[in-house]
Formats: C-alpha cells, sequence, structure tokens
C-alpha cells in the first residue's frame, strides 16, 4: 500500500513533490473505513452560529489571503480541462510545461513558494484547488504535529471566538495548526489528496464548517463514483490519503481544518486502534 516519496530541487533549491495520478479505491477512515468519520455529535454545537457570524466579518476585512497547495494530481475523467493539474504538479513537471525554460527562469527568481504557486496558476494555467487560505494557528506543513512550532496566524485576531473554542474546547491533547480554505460560489474544489498512501496514519484532525455545511466528497477511482459527507454535517474528519474534493453549490462556502493530536478518551469514542485514522 505504501509509496514513494519524489522530489526535486529547481535550480534555487526549491523542493517540489508530486505522486501523480493513480487509480485507488476509497480506503476510508477507522477499522470500518467509513469515507468519513462524523464529529459533529461529539461537539457542543450551540455557538456555530456566531462562530460562522465571526468567519464571515472575518473574512471581509482580511485581504493578504494565500493560495493552498496539494501534491497529488487529479484523475483524469474528473479534469474540467485535457491535462489538468495543481501548481506543485506543474512546478514538478516543469520541463514538460516549459520546453524553453522562460519560466523556469522566472520561477526561480521568486523568493517564496507562494510566489512560484501563483506564478503557475497565473502564467501556466495550474488549477486552484480552493479559492484562497487563511490561517489562525500557523505551522510548517512537514512539521504540523509539532505544537512547539506552532504560531498565530498574521490573521488571529479576527477569529478570537473561533480561536479559543478551538484552543480549550475540542478533543485534542493539542492543536498544532488551523487553517480556513474558502470555496467561491458555484465553485467546486477539484478532486485531489493530500498525502501518500501509507501504512499507517495518525495525523488527527476535525474539518469544520460552522455554517450549512460544504458537499464534501471521497472519490473512487475504479467505480469512479462520489461519496458525500452527511448533508449539513458540520465537523467530519477522512482519510486525506483518498482522493476527495466538495461539490459546487450556490453560494460561498469554507472549510476551517484543525490538526492536533486527538485525546485518548476521544480516540476510544471514535473506535481508532493505535490511534490510527487509516492504514487498517
Amino acid at each position: 500500500m505504501g509509496e514513494e516519496w519524489p522530489s526535486r530541487k529547481l535550480e534555487d533549491g526549491f523542493e517540489t513533490n508530486s505522486w501523480g495520478q493513480r487509480r485507488l479505491t476509497i480506503e476510508g477512515a477507522g477499522p470500518n473505513h467509513l469515507p468519513f468519520l462524523d464529529i459533529e455529535p461529539y461537539l457542543d454545537t450551540s455557538r456555530y452560529e456566531e462562530f460562522h457570524d465571526e468567519v464571515n466579518i472575518a473574512l471581509s476585512n482580511i485581504e493578504d489571503y494565500t493560495f493552498p497547495h496539494v501534491n497529488g494530481a487529479i484523475p483524469d475523467e474528473l479534469q474540467q480541462f485535457e491535462g489538468q493539474t495543481h501548481p506543485l504538479d506543474i512546478l514538478h513537471n516543469i520541463e514538460r510545461y516549459d520546453p524553453t525554460g522562460k519560466h523556469l527562469a522566472i520561477i526561480n527568481s521568486l523568493p517564496q513558494k507562494q510566489q512560484k504557486m501563483k506564478y503557475a496558476t497565473f502564467a501556466l494555467g495550474a488549477a486552484q484547488t480552493f479559492a484562497f487560505s487563511v490561517f489562525i494557528f500557523y505551522n510548517e506543513f512537514s512539521t504540523r504535529s509539532d505544537l512547539a512550532k506552532r504560531k498565530r496566524g498574521a490573521n488571529y485576531h479576527h477569529f478570537p471566538k473561533v480561536a479559543s473554542y478551538i484552543d480549550n474546547e475540542l478533543p485534542f491533547k493539542n492543536v498544532s495548526r488551523a487553517i480556513l480554505f474558502g470555496t467561491f460560489p458555484s465553485t467546486e474544489v477539484i478532486c485531489h489528496r493530500d498525502w501518500i498512501r501509507t501504512e499507517s496514519n495518525t495525523e488527527h484532525h476535525i474539518n469544520f464548517n460552522f455554517g450549512p455545511g460544504r458537499r464534501a466528497y471521497v472519490y473512487d477511482c475504479e467505480t469512479q463514483q462520489k461519496t458525500h459527507v452527511r448533508e449539513g454535517c458540520r465537523a467530519y474528519a477522512f482519510n486525506y490519503q483518498d482522493y476527495h474534493g466538495v461539490s459546487a453549490v450556490p453560494w460561498f462556502t469554507y472549510t476551517i481544518r484543525v490538526d492536533g493530536e486527538f485525546t485518548d478518551e476521544f480516540c476510544e469514542k471514535l473506535g481508532l486502534v493505535d490511534r490510527k485514522i487509516s492504514g487498517y
């Protein structure tokens, strides 16, 4: 089941990863291989409307959004256009998209990962999974389980109630990262996967939408079927090694993904064996 972790460095030392497309079935989460773990029944949701209002006001005041990124390619049959792929896949395979080297020279001159990804979108046609992202708590992706490296995001002060709820009321021993992903009306989150398939996944997380929920799904490449989360579900976890996305709706939607380490009691409630989300 395990996969290799292919990486390369551009001329300026920037490291890219892309494991391309694989025809994968839904492995699921928990020992029963469920497409989604419904977390909402375990939580106090009485203030979710208040939190939803805070999110909407915060996003109306924030101007410095960033682009999120993923490494996995889009299944062929779900590409809106032939050859559609994500920024890091283009950067990883830059010669395929830039045979003359013109764009590579510009990419190497851009000092930050965020700028390189944006260039891949604006100049080379890369698809963005979400419209934008905002960190509430920030952590380097490769070390997001390390609480000591957590920092407050630049826009943390816009989310006082939500941040307090995340840090003090959720069933985590610690929270190492919280990031909001936004999607504009009538826009889907293109199918992708966040991570390679491994024998064990113990990175705990909860995805929130304090409003009407999102039409999140996991995708089976063999049957070419999408399995959506329960309608209106406002808190869930899943195996992000599976292909997944969000179907379009007529209104703006968001996900706040919270990463950390579940308490032992909560792992027991969810039926997790050896604390694993997946890999059974």
